[in-house]
């Protein structure tokens, strides 16, 4: 009679197996403090995405992770592909890119307000107006480069209890004839970041989960990369804060829609958390 080795083979090798995974969130955790973190003990000492593998989804999420960096006062930033609408965390937030008056810019943020349902859209036409302008839609309800926190709530068939309106500049304004905007926009769009972090932390959100803000229609003329950058450095300085000593928000998960995306942020965040731990150990 033949011999089936295959369950032999896979109930001999699980008690190994366990071993080696407990040993590889041990070592993620002895680690986790010391500069640059690629990804976490999900994937297991390697950046998966640079080896062509495919990444474990976040918890209960379909988002796919695929680099997470350690910051300042032990937060943490992931990168992640997938649609920030299936973010699942009852103490997270979801930020949802908005225009002035609330209103939703399109893109992955449809998503949101699709998943929102009606509850999100009266919460957002409920937003008290900070000022009004001439023109179409005059009503302004978030300043450009400003957040405003929704919540808590049910909101349709998100998982979160809270989302997040904000705005980010509109990068169709950045012209040759008009370049002095650049650096003033590439300022409010780091402060919305900043901004969103900030409220999360102080509602006692755990997660937060961004999409790229100003990525869609109103990118102009702004690379992936460029945009990424600000959006690092905006989330640094919520994280070099005092007030981020002591916030629950740990994780801010940056989420894009495909993986050549992703891979463009990755070599940002590369560069950035690289120069970090530079100035960190010149500091010494």
């Amino acid at each position: 009679m033949a011999i089936d080795w295959a369950p032999i083979i896979y109930y001999g090798l699980l008690p190994l197996m366990v071993v080696i995974s407990s040993l590889a969130d041990g070592w993620w955790f002895l680690f986790r403090g010391r500069g640059k973190v690629k990804i976490t003990a999900e994937s297991a000492f390697i950046n998966l995405f640079q080896e062509g593998i495919s990444t474990k989804p976040l918890s209960s999420s379909s988002l796919l992770r695929m680099a997470t960096y350690k910051l300042d006062n032990h937060k943490f930033i992931t990168i992640a592909v997938g649609d920030t609408a299936n973010f699942k965390d009852p103490f997270g937030a979801i930020v949802n890119a908005c225009n002035e008056g609330g209103d939703c810019a399109g893109g992955m943020d449809s998503s949101i307000s699709d998943h929102g349902s009606d509850i999100l859209e009266e919460a957002r036409r409920a937003l008290p107006p900070v000022s009004h302008k001439q023109g179409l839609g005059s009503t302004v309800k978030c300043r450009t480069g400003h957040a405003k926190l929704l919540g808590p709530n049910k909101f349709g068939t998100l998982s979160t209890d809270y989302v997040i309106i904000a705005v980010g500049p509109d990068y169709t304004d950045v012209t040759k004839q008009n370049e002095s905007k650049q650096a003033e926009y590439d300022r409010k769009l780091r402060h919305v970041y900043t901004k969103s972090c900030i409220l999360a932390a102080e509602a006692g959100a755990t997660k937060i989960v961004f999409p790229q803000i100003s990525g869609g229609l109103y990118r102009g003329n702004q690379k992936d990369k460029h945009l990424a950058r600000q959006a690092i450095l905006g989330i640094g300085a919520w994280a070099g804060k005092k007030e981020a000593v002591s916030a629950v928000l740990e994780d801010i998960i940056f989420c894009v829609n495909s993986k050549a995306t992703a891979k463009k942020i990755i070599a940002v965040a590369d560069e950035e958390f690289e120069t970090k731990l530079k100035s960190s150990v010149a500091g010494n």
